[in-house]
């Protein structure tokens, strides 16, 4: 998922399978740092500021969207 800025975006990647992160080939001249971070990891670095400040509604919703596919079916 990309989120954008109005002179930058924000790629987001959500994995479903454990993965070593040290095997994957990341650019570094677009990543400044790339880690695993949990829905509470990140609502904790939302809370101290240290995390790019989204709504905390957007990133839980990633978390719900991360084991589905395409639209809700209701």
């Amino acid at each position: 998922m990309t989120i954008h800025f109005d002179q930058d975006l924000d790629d987001i990647y959500l994995i479903r399978y454990l993965v070593n992160i040290q095997n994957l080939v990341i650019q570094d001249e677009e990543v400044q740092n790339v880690k695993w971070a949990s829905l509470e990891d990140i609502t904790n670095l939302l809370k101290q500021e240290k995390f790019v400040p989204y709504h905390q509604n957007l990133i839980s919703l990633y978390f719900e969207m991360k084991n589905k596919r395409g639209a809700q079916r209701l």
